[in-house]
């Protein structure tokens, strides 16, 4: 069963907090992970930001799984804001 969005929301962020002592790496993805945590404390739009994390995640070994979740996480945000998109 899958994990409500916003659950899986802040388990991407959890992954991109855990790995931001390798700067070299996840340099970028921090930023993201700061301005994704931002956007959902305000309850503002966050595609774009967990779409910039799918896109720049840097393919070392440490971020593969950051990515991997990111562009999950991409998938389902498409799926739920289509719909919203087609009705307007």
């Amino acid at each position: 069963m899958r994990r409500p969005l916003r659950s899986s929301i802040h388990e991407l962020m959890r992954r991109i907090c855990h790995l931001r002592d390798d700067v070299s790496c996840v340099h970028a993805d921090w930023d993201y992970a700061v301005l994704l945590d931002e956007a959902l404390r305000k309850n503002r739009q966050w595609y774009g930001l967990v779409r910039e994390i799918a896109q720049t995640a840097r393919p070392c070994e440490r971020v593969t799984d950051t990515r991997d979740a990111a562009q999950s996480l991409l998938g389902d945000l498409e799926r739920v804001l289509r719909p919203r998109a087609v009705s307007l």
